[in-house]
């Protein structure tokens, strides 16, 4: 999985064979990273309540570097510098989103979350395209000499873009660990074919993946197997939520229940296998839909369309504003579907078109251009000329129009 940020490519990379003294390594890493990152917070708050000003990243990393040298805290140095440091520039980064009102205050990590993550230094990593696909990771020394086996066939690796990558990250899952890099893409690179066909609108949504302006239609893949899983994943997650409210009740009916204390739920071994199917339940859904998404934005891109008009997407304010279809939205990651589209048009030399977020595609008439809202109905009917169409192939239409009243592309 792969998307498209400026000039760098997102890749994932599964890591394979991980003893149990790199695991509990990795989870120090991010424990660690979570501790100083909820220190920074705590830090911000107290700057701006004392001196009514912000430290900043350096600011961040000197008051850090003093909280690490502390004695009690000493065991914090087994985690690499340039980790504790990238912890804060993270944070710095998520409070200059929250300053420009692209962001909610960043909230403090759980110590103890089971999606670890951590940043790794990107220079120090080396790739071995060998039989077995060897990586070199600093502060995680494998056994195959000092290496981790791990699917490497799809990176752009060569001799020549040794260390065109960066902001390398360790994440975890729930079931598998992960290495998240940015390649470098060539910006010489030329087109694979010049496109040659007519541009069109894309509109994406819940009920069809993806609507084209031309008439063509892709649906979701919701075949007897997604079904299946969609089922289990409910159950799994109801008798999950059951047992967490049985163990509350009974933690708050016992007579030495301090009301101040937060309630700790202990976990037995059968939750912790409905913990464990759920995770892998909810990864089978996720792989089905990252295949289909795939698939579909190869194919588009394979129509080589001279240029493409696609929406922005606010995700967090539909998730907001529609509660009933908040799971669904975040379950489609629809926002990398457009990310897919994105990148493998531009590969084709196709021009990329970004509607604004305030653009109302689906509120618009295709044909006479009243604007009216349609709520939850999938006819689009027009109150002033009285066309009646479908509402995503409309939303498509409007794309199409303004992609052709506003030829610039997206950046």
């Amino acid at each position: 999985m792969y998307s498209t940020i400026h000039q760098y490519k997102y890749y994932k990379v599964k890591l394979y064979d991980l003893n149990d003294e790199q695991i509990e390594k990795a989870k120090l890493y991010s424990k660690v990273s979570a501790i100083l990152y909820n220190f920074g917070i705590e830090f911000v708050q107290y700057e701006y309540q004392n001196h009514r000003k912000y430290p900043k990243f350096f600011g961040l990393c000197e008051a850090m570097r003093n909280f690490v040298n502390q004695d009690e805290n000493r065991w914090m140095k087994q985690v690499p510098a340039y980790t504790r440091a990238m912890t804060m520039k993270i944070l710095d980064g998520a409070f200059q989103r929250f300053f420009k009102k692209q962001a909610k205050f960043p909230k403090p990590k759980k110590i103890d979350n089971p999606h670890y993550s951590f940043s790794i230094q990107s220079d120090s990593i080396s790739f071995h395209k060998t039989e077995k696909n060897l990586i070199r990771i600093p502060g995680l020394s494998g056994k195959y000499d000092g290496h981790i086996n791990a699917k490497q066939h799809h990176l752009p690796i060569d001799k020549e873009s040794k260390h065109n990558f960066k902001n390398a990250r360790i994440k975890y899952d729930g079931i598998n660990w992960w290495l998240c890099i940015s390649f470098k893409l060539d910006a010489n690179q030329e087109p694979i074919e010049t496109p040659t066909g007519e541009g069109f609108g894309i509109d994406v949504g819940l009920r069809t993946a993806a609507y084209l302006s031309n008439g063509r239609k892709f649906d979701f893949p919701y075949t007897m197997r997604v079904k299946t899983l969609l089922h289990r994943k409910n159950k799994l997650r109801s008798a999950i939520d059951k047992y967490k409210n049985m163990e509350r009740k009974k933690q708050e009916r016992s007579s030495s229940h301090d009301e101040n204390r937060e309630v700790q739920i202990p976990i037995s071994n059968r939750q912790m296998k409905r913990i464990n199917r759920y995770r892998k339940t909810c990864r089978q859904i996720t792989n089905i839909y990252h295949t289909f998404y795939h698939t579909v934005s190869r194919r588009i891109a394979d129509m080589y369309p001279e240029w493409i008009c696609i929406e922005t997407l606010q995700v967090k304010e539909i998730q907001h504003n529609n509660k009933r279809n908040s799971a669904n939205m975040h379950e489609a990651r629809l926002s990398g579907f457009l990310d897919m589209i994105d990148y493998k048009c531009r590969e084709h030399g196709t021009k990329v078109i970004r509607a604004p977020k305030s653009f109302p595609s689906s509120q618009i008439c295709s044909k006479c251009g009243n604007k009216h809202k349609v709520g939850s109905n999938e006819t689009y009917i027009c109150p002033n000329c009285g066309l009646e169409i479908n509402r995503d192939l409309n939303a498509a239409l409007n794309l199409k129009k303004y992609g052709i009243d506003n030829p610039t592309p997206y950046m």
